[in-house]
């Protein structure tokens, strides 16, 4: 599907626009994701979703030692990161070292909304918070916002 930006027309003989559809920034190149979750059924719904709003997912981790292995083998865009996961350490503390380590952000979904935690990771520099439960349709319009705020 094309994806035209919203001051873009389409060429003449293209369908017309839907409003009802998000418009997603025009990309040279899917961004790749990691997804950080320890619940396989979320884990797999979520990129499920991803995949169908364009985005590349690079794999699954589960734990923070996981991801951060990832991250160093794969060098994803960005981390969509659960705070709570399998494991002695938690999203935080993966999201801090995967931007020390790698320079790559991440945007937090967790279901957990706590200031105490907020200030916990802002040495990770954070790209957002997503709060679950989060529906494909809202994923999808609030990673666009997110990351076309970070350009």
């Amino acid at each position: 599907m094309t994806i035209f930006m919203s001051t873009e027309r389409p060429p003449s003989g293209s369908p017309p626009i839907n409003p009802d559809e998000p418009v997603r920034p025009a990309r040279e190149r899917p961004l790749d994701v990691l997804v950080v979750e320890d619940n396989w059924l979320v884990a797999l719904e979520t990129e499920s979703s991803l995949q169908d709003a364009g985005y590349n997912v690079l794999n699954i981790a589960v734990s923070a030692e996981e991801a951060v292995e990832m991250c160093r083998e794969q060098r994803p865009d960005f981390i969509l990161m659960d705070i709570r996961l399998a494991g002695e350490r938690d999203g935080i503390d993966a999201a801090i070292e995967a931007r020390q380590r790698f320079d790559i952000p991440a945007i937090f979904l967790s279901a957990h909304d706590d200031p105490t935690l907020s200030r916990r990771a802002e040495p990770a520099r954070p790209l957002g918070w997503l709060t679950k439960p989060i529906t494909p349709d809202q994923l999808s319009r609030r990673l666009d916002r997110l990351l076309a705020s970070r350009n």
